[in-house]
């Protein structure tokens, strides 16, 4: 069984990078997903979806 959630991201940060890098780099998921802490796994689910895991607290099938 698989549910969508829809989140809503109200922050604001500051990076001393062009906003077209920072964009590529977060809409890359593979790659901004080592950059959150505690995710430890990452399965491409097709079609642009992804589980994101930190290898102890998610099943290992989806």
């Amino acid at each position: 069984m698989s549910i969508t959630i829809p989140v809503e991201l109200g922050y604001e940060f500051e990076v001393k990078a062009p906003f077209k890098e920072v964009f590529e780099v977060l809409a890359d998921v593979p790659t901004s997903a080592g950059f959150y802490p505690h995710v430890d796994q990452l399965v491409d689910l097709g079609g642009g979806a992804y589980r994101w895991g930190d290898g102890q607290n998610w099943p290992a099938s989806g």
